[in-house]
């Protein structure tokens, strides 16, 4: 199984001139993100209330494109799939 994420800019969203990375697919109606062993199991822990999201999941290109996708859908939810079992975690709902 191939677990490539794409990567698109998003120049003509709102100015915004990062790149982002783009949903691996949908899952009951939720984007979802495919991710590490390390990084699915730091989110099931959850982050502290006040704390920063570049201390808790770090500072990659796969979290700073996670980052960009979100500025650019505000109201979205997104989930993360592990890539060794498949099984997901909610990681932004909005409400």
């Amino acid at each position: 199984m191939e677990t490539g994420n794409t990567v698109a800019s998003v120049g003509a969203i709102a100015g915004v001139d990062n790149a982002f990375v783009k949903p691996a697919g949908k899952f009951r109606g939720v984007d979802y993100f495919d991710c590490d062993n390390t990084t699915f199991q730091t989110c099931l822990k959850g982050k502290q209330k006040g704390g920063h999201w570049n201390t808790y999941l770090g500072k990659s290109d796969f979290t700073t494109g996670i980052k960009s996708w979100l500025n650019a859908n505000k109201k979205s939810n997104f989930m993360l799939r592990n890539t060794n079992d498949g099984s997901f975690v909610f990681a932004h709902k909005v409400m």
